[in-house]
């Protein structure tokens, strides 16, 4: 049981990282490359870090978890401009009448 933890924790903590704790502004660098290459890049770098026979099942059970995860960090960067972009919108507009 332990070996599925140390399997997954490398991808789970490096999507909680790109999704909470990345500024946004590397964010919008780090999302102008496809997530597949980063996911892939990533899990790779993790599988060859790690030793032994967890190496390859560590970079493959990555991968699983970096690409739906990084699909879902970029909707959610993206859905956080839409809404910051309509909300300063609506708050800059100019009322309709004439005072």
């Amino acid at each position: 049981m332990i070996k599925y933890i140390l399997i997954f924790a490398p991808g789970i903590s490096t999507f909680l990282f790109v999704h909470f704790e990345m500024p946004k502004k590397v964010k919008k660098w780090f999302f102008k490359i496809p997530i597949w290459i980063s996911s892939g890049v990533i899990s790779f770098l993790i599988g060859a870090i790690m030793g032994g026979v967890l190496g390859p099942m560590t970079g493959f059970a990555t991968d699983l978890v970096l690409l739906p995860g990084f699909a879902y960090a970029k909707w959610a960067y993206y859905r956080s401009l839409r809404k910051e972009a309509t909300k300063q919108a609506t708050t800059s507009a100019q009322p309709a009448y004439a005072a």
